[in-house]
């Protein structure tokens, strides 16, 4: 599943910042997504899982809990 389709899932707004739509999600993650200009739920969706891992600071681990917020936002089981 592609990170727009999770996204999509999730039912959430786009132009929700992502700090607000995610609040369990800790600056360790938020941090290096808004300093590549990542800031609300659009701009999350318009990128790939490849592109997210380019990110300086913003490896596997980091978006394993990205991943795992929203997946727990669908209901379903990763």
């Amino acid at each position: 599943m592609t990170l727009a389709d999770l996204i999509a899932k999730t039912g959430l707004d786009h132009s929700a910042p992502i700090k607000e739509a995610l609040p369990t999600l800790t600056w360790h993650v938020t941090k290096p997504l808004k300093a590549e200009g990542v800031k609300t739920i659009g701009d999350l969706a318009a990128r790939t899982y490849d592109q997210l891992l380019d990110i300086p600071q913003f490896g596997a681990g980091r978006l394993a809990t990205l991943v795992e917020a929203l997946t727990d936002l669908t209901g379903d089981k990763q």
